[in-house]
């Protein structure tokens, strides 16, 4: 079981990833076209096979991309199934799905997400 935080900062072509166990927030931002999209998630993926978490607790996953691509979306994907199985579990779980006012494809590809999962959504204009 862990209990740390995950931090990952951004770079031009991964995104930034936050996870603070605390809070209760897993933010993933900023854009993902890596050449290799295994190395950049595998800390993740590692980091949430080890992830309890607390019943009866609110969890926040804020997913604010401004681009990815579709090895990246198909990892997202992952991310989010992984999530949507501790909510099965009867974890509690809110997606954040942030998209600039103009960018239909991001807000789109949230909506694809939500109904391939059981995992309630919260759409989310970015201030600008």
């Amino acid at each position: 079981m862990t209990t740390k935080n995950l931090k990952i900062e951004a770079t031009r072509q991964t995104p930034g990833i936050h996870f603070d166990c605390k809070a209760g927030v897993f933010h993933i931002f900023g854009q993902s076209y890596p050449e290799d999209t295994n190395e950049v998630y595998r800390p993740i993926f590692e980091w949430l096979s080890d992830f309890e978490p607390e019943q009866g607790k609110q969890y926040i996953v804020k997913i604010n991309m401004k681009y990815y691509n579709t090895a990246s979306s198909k990892k997202l994907f992952e991310l989010l199934r992984a999530f949507n199985k501790l909510y099965r579990d009867n974890y509690l779980f809110t997606v954040q799905w942030c998209y600039n006012k103009e960018d239909e494809d991001i807000l789109e590809s949230g909506k694809y997400f939500e109904d391939l999962t059981e995992l309630p959504f919260e759409y989310i204009v970015n201030m600008q």
